[in-house]
C-alpha cells in the first residue's frame, strides 16, 4: 500500500514539473517573439 502511494506521488510530481516547464517555455517563447516584433513594427508602413 505504501509503495503504491509513493508511486502515485512520484507520478503527480513529474506531471506537475512538466506543467511548470511548459509555462516557462511559453513565457520565453513569447518574449522571443515580442523582441522581433518591436523591431519589425518600425519597418511597417503607416495605414
Amino acid at each position: 500500500m505504501q509503495e503504491a502511494i509513493k508511486e502515485k506521488v512520484a507520478r503527480l510530481e513529474r506531471s506537475r514539473l512538466t506543467e511548470e516547464c511548459d509555462k516557462l517555455y511559453r513565457v520565453s517563447e513569447r518574449k522571443m517573439a515580442d523582441e522581433g516584433l518591436s523591431e519589425e513594427a518600425a519597418l511597417w508602413p503607416e495605414y
